[in-house]
């Protein structure tokens, strides 16, 4: 199966275990047909991404929906 809507994975802080296991999903996903995985972090939030961030997460919604158009 192939999935062509975009998925953003991301990490909150650059110091986060789960920051390293981002890139490894997105692979993983990428293998199992997702073809627009996009990584990343958001400075700022060690805690809750959308909580913490949400125009930062917004904005990263709307750039990646964008590129479904």
């Amino acid at each position: 199966m192939i999935l062509d809507v975009p998925l953003p994975g991301l990490a909150g802080w650059d110091q986060s275990p789960f920051a390293k296991l981002v890139p490894k999903m997105a692979d993983g996903l990428r293998a199992s047909g997702v073809k627009k995985v996009a990584t990343g972090i958001i400075k700022g939030s060690p805690h809750y991404v959308v909580q913490d961030q949400p125009d930062a997460v917004a904005e990263l919604i709307e750039r990646h929906a964008a590129i479904a158009r």
